[in-house]
């Protein structure tokens, strides 16, 4: 039974990792992304967009860099958030409240 909770704490932890990590790629990606259509705007501005959420629909040309470091944070913040939360102590208590 023991061995059953260890096998579960690793699948949770990994997991939680490469959740993580899939995030702050894309949320890296998606900054870049906005920095490099900078270069190409027809018009007065672009639409925002992650994964199939719209964040705006006209995001001036002037602004477009501020959307860009908001994604280069986010994705920062969750490369920190596995560390942070699948420490020890924090990873015990929450499945100390889930069982």
């Amino acid at each position: 039974m023991q061995n059953a909770h260890i096998v579960h704490h690793k699948l949770v932890k990994i997991g939680g990792f490469f959740f993580f990590f899939v995030l702050a790629f894309l949320l890296m990606r998606e900054g870049f992304h906005l920095l490099d259509s900078m270069k190409h705007v027809d018009g007065a501005g672009i639409g925002v967009y992650f994964l199939f959420f719209e964040i705006n629909d006209r995001v001036l040309t002037s602004d477009i860099q501020f959307y860009a470091i908001g994604f280069f944070v986010a994705g920062f913040a969750a490369i920190i958030t596995p560390f942070v939360l699948f420490r020890h102590k924090v990873l015990k208590y929450i499945i100390s409240v889930w069982s």
